[in-house]
């Protein structure tokens, strides 16, 4: 995928001063981790630097314009994860003019570490001797996570500064304007009538996408798909974030309207919204 016009750049292991506890199943020889992975208990790719639990990987546009501030997003993995196995999704919306907080911690559904992260963005963006100074927008808060990540998502969004939320394979609604994305063959089997039905009771405004034609991959494959065809997501994520912390019009028309961009591509997934501004 071609990136956007910022480009985007990694900082590992950073944050330490925010250091959040490191949950007992981060640990490199978890058993459960270990056997979600076919044993291999360090999603780190060979001769990486070690992942420091406790602290944080930022994606950030590899070049910020002058006296301009981006918005910030706290990622959120799900079990067993850690941020680089959403390397591709991250870097791009990154590269869009974003700067992404990500826990570096397998087990992050109680939102401690989602938490620890939005208070490093804002302390970063205060820091006169760091990196970030003065480069953050701190009224433009969202949250997004994947599987647990996205139960922490949700749980992180009953925070003021957070003004909404992408849930990735986990749940169906949200306390703050939500985009929830699933697909056939994700884990408890949703269905798009069982999306609608939590639309509709949602007490805010939301959307959903169901992604149809999953790459068959493991027993759950529509469970992954942000992980095995990222191409497919980025685009609605990107816009998401666009058209709720930036106010893009052009965006918005993604969502919204009867002819909106994600609007009647049933062969390729199923979406609906209720109550987007």
């Amino acid at each position: 995928m071609e990136l956007g016009p910022y480009g985007a750049s990694m900082d590992y292991n950073t944050g330490k001063e925010f250091a959040y506890p490191v949950a007992a199943g981060d640990a490199d020889n978890d058993f459960v981790c270990g056997a979600l992975s076919g044993g291999q208990t360090s999603m780190m790719p060979t001769g990486a630097q070690a992942v420091d639990y406790s602290a944080f990987t930022v994606y950030r546009p590899g070049r910020f314009k002058d006296g301009e501030r981006v918005p910030i997003i706290i990622w959120g993995n799900g079990t067993c994860a850690w941020p680089e196995a959403y390397g591709a999704l991250l870097r791009y919306v990154a590269s869009h003019g974003f700067f992404i907080v990500a826990a570096n911690s397998r087990w992050v559904g109680d939102a401690v570490a989602l938490k620890s992260g939005l208070d490093f963005a804002f302390a970063a963006n205060d820091d006169s001797q760091g990196p970030y100074y003065q480069r953050l927008d701190t009224t433009k808060v969202g949250a997004m996570g994947h599987s647990q990540g996205a139960s922490g998502t949700a749980n992180l969004a009953r925070d003021s500064r957070v003004k909404a939320v992408i849930l990735w394979n986990g749940g169906g609604s949200a306390t703050k304007p939500f985009l929830a994305v699933t697909a056939d063959g994700d884990i408890g089997n949703p269905t798009p009538s069982s999306m609608s039905r939590a639309l509709q009771t949602a007490q805010v405004g939301g959307a959903f996408l169901f992604y149809r034609m999953v790459l068959q991959m493991g027993d759950l494959p529509g469970h992954l798909t942000l992980v095995t065809e990222p191409a497919r997501v980025v685009e609605p994520a990107v816009a998401w974030w666009k058209y709720i912390l930036n106010g893009d019009a052009e965006s918005r028309a993604y969502f919204v309207g009867a002819d909106c961009g994600l609007c009647n591509r049933t062969a390729e997934f199923e979406f609906g919204q209720r109550g987007l501004p």
